[in-house]
């Protein structure tokens, strides 16, 4: 192959780098935001129990919220995790193509 097609390749490789790494970053702040809202949330119920705020109603009401957010925020996993799969595949497709056209250099 001719130096342009290497310059082509390498270029791809380097924009689904860039692709891997934010929805690798995404993932990482998603869960990271998924931790804090829960725990703000457990906080809040048990105050609420704590206190007898709405005869218990209002800690039934944070914990449908909690089941809510967490099959929310199950499904962005699901797509990022499948996101940043795709693109390591990608990655190790492309280091083959480049460590064969190095050989052939």
């Amino acid at each position: 192959m001719e130096k342009n097609d290497y310059d082509k390749y390498s270029l791809e490789y380097q924009k689904t780098w860039d692709i891997f790494n934010l929805h690798a970053q995404q993932r990482i702040h998603f869960f990271n935001f998924f931790i804090i809202l829960v725990s703000a949330l457990v906080g809040l119920q048990i105050t609420s129990i704590r206190f007898d705020l709405c005869s218990g109603w209002l800690a039934v009401g944070l914990g449908v919220l909690q089941t809510i957010l967490c099959f929310v925020f199950y499904k962005f996993d699901g797509r990022n995790k499948f996101l940043t799969k795709h693109s390591e595949k990608m990655i190790v497709r492309f280091e083959e193509l480049l460590n064969l056209e190095n050989m052939l250099l």
